[in-house]
């Protein structure tokens, strides 16, 4: 803790009053950090966890993204929060005063979660065969409906069995379609040969 005090003098008059002012340099305490990174796409749900360097800190943070996610609050560190709908995120979050350290600046992180449903499965598994072959498709995990494509053709949509009757080789790209909540998953290709 400091106190300065001061006043005016100059020759043949009186000296000023005296003012004071009592001041303490506080060290700041460090920001917090995050377990997540800056600019990342994200796949799946994420627990962002912060944490001070301090133990016993309270840190002070708000969550915004999502669909509808608008968090603030102040917890001990470590803070985890689970995070599982698709949008973008942005969180801010600074470590409260401790003892004789003041509060930290604010530590900012954006990142994105991009939930995909899971990829479609074949019924049979690629490779080459001496009959005919009848292939379902299913959605994977979330999804409801799978599209396809037979060597590059026309984008459909599956309703029935695929039946590989001609010789031939067969490459079947699919993938499941987007939801209200999550996007398309990845695309699958396989390959089946025929030899009759």
């Amino acid at each position: 803790e400091y106190t300065v005090d001061a006043w005016a003098t100059k020759d043949n008059l009186t000296e000023s009053d005296h003012n004071s002012i009592t001041f303490t340099i506080a060290k700041k305490m460090n920001k917090p950090t995050f377990n997540l990174t800056e600019g990342a796409v994200y796949g799946e749900a994420k627990v962002l966890e912060i944490t001070s360097d301090k133990e016993g800190a309270q840190i002070e943070y708000t969550i915004v993204g999502g669909g509808n996610i608008n968090i603030t609050k102040t917890e001990a560190s470590p803070v985890n929060v689970t995070l599982d709908q698709n949008g973008e995120y942005t969180v801010k979050a600074s470590v409260l005063k401790m003892d004789d350290y003041a509060k930290s600046d604010a530590a900012e992180l954006n990142f994105k979660i991009e939930l995909a449903a899971g990829v479609p499965t074949f019924s049979v598994e690629e490779g080459t065969f001496t009959e005919a072959q009848t292939i379902t498709l299913t959605p994977g995990e979330g999804g409801e409906r799978v599209f396809y494509t037979i060597n590059g053709g026309t984008e459909q949509p599956f309703i029935e069995p695929i039946k590989l009757e001609e010789d031939g080789t067969y490459k079947i790209a699919a993938y499941t379609a987007a939801t209200e909540t999550l996007a398309k998953s990845a695309t699958v290709t396989k390959t089946y040969v025929i030899n009759l």
